[in-house]
């Protein structure tokens, strides 16, 4: 392999996001010695979050212009990489991965595709169909969307390598924490503060938690909700909880860029989505040692084990989602335990030395020479 091998990452945005932020730990900790990069985003002209601290490594960034044509948009990305001559485009997200798709062949170069949820959503997405024909190999972080997608593609069967996430921990202290968010959210410090972190989007279920937080209420638990996130459910979920008559118990935050660091100023932390596929947030919770509530799903049973170092109920069961959250509030000595258990198994499994190494290895495996043909 040359000394410096070019590398094209599509990237479909590089908004606050557990996806976006093992892009750019990968950036930040990659050989450049051995890699030479280039980002291009599909996402131009919002300001995302990761746009800036990407350029601050040196890594050049292209904003590829929003068109309804998606014909302009691949000659664009095409035009811009033509003097790079990238030897490996890596397709960051399933929607870029098609593009990805699409112009490595151009360059004679391989193609990666992320998959970085639940494949069964996207399976009959244009993207997907493109990628599955075209794509060199496929990557994910996901030991079940990895099984998901091989069992559904056995007669089209590519290369698909699995690299968890990293978790790094990097937190604010608590003291500090608690105070900040008293004052400016108007908490009680007496209580306990339970929070979710995510984008506000339907398949998140954040409205199946603030029906908890109201049937808590009613049991008289003491008690914050504290939800960090924007997103397009924002209103209905506010909505919500003006209906449930959660004012004095719910605060809504909007988008808190790099939130995970005051993740330890709570108390519990709540997850309610049932698509995701290794969920960043929940191995930063769980490195933060907080006790952790979610669904039995394998995407959770992936990073935490039930009943030792999580409580998780039954998917869709809201009463058994509840009684976890309620045993937590009432017993301090079951939040340490479960917390401190969390910690210790995501921080020794998914550590950022161990991220790069694989994310190394998979770009190596792509980039070596096929062997030359036996000659008869």
């Amino acid at each position: 392999m040359p000394t410096s091998t070019n590398i094209a990452i599509l990237a479909g945005q590089l908004v606050v996001g557990g996806a976006e932020k093992q892009l750019y730990l990968w950036l930040a900790n990659l050989d450049r010695e051995r890699f030479n990069p280039i980002v291009l985003t599909l996402h131009p002209g919002f300001g995302d979050y990761w746009e800036k601290p990407i350029e601050d490594l040196g890594i050049p960034l292209f904003r590829i212009n929003q068109r309804n044509n998606r014909i302009s948009r691949l000659r664009e990305i095409r035009r811009i990489l033509q003097p790079f001559q990238p030897q490996l485009v890596h397709g960051w997200h399933l929607f870029s991965g098609a593009y990805a798709s699409l112009v490595a062949p151009s360059f004679k170069a391989k193609s990666l595709v992320g998959i970085r949820n639940i494949y069964s959503t996207r399976y009959n997405s244009l993207e997907l169909q493109i990628s599955m024909h075209l794509a060199n190999a496929f990557i994910t972080n996901s030991t079940s969307t990895a099984k998901e997608f091989s069992d559904k593609n056995r007669k089209k069967l590519k290369p698909v390598y699995i690299v968890p996430n990293a978790v790094l921990e990097d937190f604010e202290p608590r003291e500090s924490v608690r105070q900040k968010l008293t004052q400016e959210l108007g908490l009680r410090p007496d209580a306990l503060w339970l929070v979710g972190v995510g984008r506000l989007v339907q398949f998140k279920h954040f409205d199946e938690l603030l029906e908890v937080a109201a049937s808590l209420r009613d049991k008289q638990c003491n008690f914050h909700l504290i939800l960090i996130g924007g997103g397009p459910e924002e209103s209905a979920l506010i909505q919500l909880s003006q209906q449930l008559h959660l004012k004095d118990c719910v605060r809504f935050t909007g988008e808190i860029p790099n939130a995970i660091r005051l993740l330890k100023g709570f108390d519990i932390f709540c997850m309610t989505s049932f698509l995701e596929g290794l969920p960043n947030v929940v191995m930063e919770a769980a490195a933060a040692g907080l006790p952790i509530v979610t669904w039995q799903l394998p995407f959770y049973e992936e990073l935490l084990t039930p009943g030792e170092t999580a409580l998780m109920a039954a998917p869709g069961d809201r009463a058994s989602f509840e009684q976890a959250v309620q045993a937590l509030i009432n017993d301090q000595h079951l939040r340490e335990r479960l917390g401190a258990a969390a910690q210790t198994q995501v921080t020794e499994k998914f550590s950022l030395d161990h991220y790069i190494q694989n994310m190394t290895k998979v770009y190596e495996t792509m980039l070596q020479p096929k062997p030359s043909p036996d000659k008869k």
